[in-house]
């Protein structure tokens, strides 16, 4: 248990995590006694959610994904979504996690740094992740495909959700891979649908 009086808290792994910068701040979703934890479980819970800089080779056939962090009580997912919602901003796709007291919102949106600035001016703890969208095919075995191309390359999934989206017969799955540039380059030669931010937009609207 971490007590207030040991000064500030650093979290351990996040400063390492390529590099990238986590903003924390008095988080109006966050109750009193969990704004001294919340560096600590963010560095635990996002970790894959903090993106490495991306290889010049590689074509920019990626999405931003925001991660949110919130504390898991009644009214702040609606708090968030009530947000982005009076600015204007609409929600692609979402995924929640959670833990016993407290959860990761992942968000697409089509205007990602727009949207993380609002969240970031309201006191929210936001990170940027990169994630690939693919198309598959919607019927029995469409993922397992996917997966045993991904499997045989030694491509590690670290989470997956769906994307909220069906027509002729394709889906859309959204990942997060531990190396998101090979994981496209694989799929890629594979013949396996690849989505940039521009490609999604097109297929929500």
């Amino acid at each position: 248990m971490i007590k207030r009086d040991q000064g500030p808290v650093r979290a351990r792994g996040v400063s390492q995590c390529h590099d990238q910068k986590v903003f924390h701040s008095q988080c109006p979703f966050l109750s009193h006694e969990m704004e001294c934890v919340s560096v600590v479980a963010l560095a635990y819970a996002t970790c894959s959610d903090l993106t490495p800089p991306s290889s010049p080779l590689v074509p920019a056939m990626k999405i931003t994904q925001l991660s949110v962090f919130l504390e898991n009580k009644p009214g702040h997912l609606f708090a968030i979504c009530k947000k982005l919602s009076d600015e204007g901003v609409n929600i692609l796709t979402l995924s929640l996690a959670d833990t016993n007291q407290f959860g990761i919102l992942r968000l697409i949106v089509p205007e990602w740094e727009r949207a993380k600035q609002i969240l970031r001016e309201s006191g929210c703890v936001v990170s940027t992740t990169e994630v690939v969208a693919t198309q598959i095919a919607d019927r029995p075995g469409g993922l397992a495909e996917i997966l045993a191309i991904l499997d045989a390359a030694g491509h590690n999934v670290e989470y997956m959700y769906a994307f909220a989206y069906h027509e002729a017969g394709r889906a859309i799955l959204v990942f997060r891979f531990d190396d998101p540039d090979a994981a496209v380059k694989t799929l890629q030669e594979h013949g396996v649908g690849v989505l940039d931010s521009v490609e999604l937009g097109k297929v929500a609207g």
